[in-house]
């Protein structure tokens, strides 16, 4: 399906949805869209939806050409936070999160929204729409 995101600037807050089989061309095309949205620079805090994601296609080198697009942005990774929502992508996005703190970026895997936004310091309640419109969009975008 796809990778869709939207800043919530009263919150301080990007939040990005993947939702159905992610391949690692789609998630390149993403990042390079994020990299070069002025948004991203003013929020200092993400919350990244993987519950209804499957990346079981991105490949070892996918990761390491996502790494390299950001490595020379780690200037504007550090001191920022970001939690990912996992379920079945759980032990990836760990892994992935691991590798990316090394360029700044403070990342923490839940399985649980509400624990996610707590540690984000954000209202889940203020989240969980934008996510449902998010994957809303991205369904409606594969169905027409």
């Amino acid at each position: 399906m796809g990778i869709a995101y939207g800043s919530v600037p009263q919150l301080g807050l990007i939040v990005e949805v993947w939702d159905g089989v992610i391949t690692g061309d789609q998630w390149t095309t993403h990042v390079e869209k994020y990299l070069g949205d002025p948004e991203r620079l003013i929020q200092h805090r993400s919350l990244v939806d993987l519950t209804t994601a499957d990346a079981s296609s991105i490949s070892d080198a996918d990761e390491a050409g996502i790494m390299a697009m950001y490595a020379p942005h780690a200037s504007e990774l550090a001191h920022r936070k970001s939690a990912a929502l996992a379920a079945r992508e759980f032990e990836p996005s760990f892994a992935f999160g691991t590798r990316i703190e090394r360029l700044g970026l403070k990342v923490i895997v839940f399985n649980d929204l509400t624990v996610a936004c707590t540690w984000l310091g954000v209202d889940a309640s203020d989240v969980q729409p934008v996510v449902r419109e998010l994957r809303a969009a991205l369904r409606a975008d594969r169905d027409s």
